[in-house]
């Protein structure tokens, strides 16, 4: 977020939204665009949520959504 601020870039508008419709929460969220942020960490490290990935980014640009994975 610090990043984002002091590069003059507009925060996202919700932070950790469970969006059950397509059964997953981003990092964050833009309202206007419909955009995910995800920031990876450890917990994507398991097997299991590297295979979930896919199919969360499937269902987001289904419904609308945007979404990029990060790189850390």
């Amino acid at each position: 977020m610090r990043f984002l601020d002091g590069g003059g870039y507009r925060l996202p508008d919700r932070a950790q939204p469970l969006l059950a419709d397509y059964g997953t929460r981003p990092d964050f969220f833009y309202d206007d665009g419909q955009v995910c942020l995800y920031v990876d960490g450890p917990f994507h490290e398991f097997p299991e949520r590297q295979c979930a990935t896919p199919r969360s980014t499937a269902r987001l640009e289904d419904g609308g959504c945007r979404g990029r994975p990060g790189q850390g």
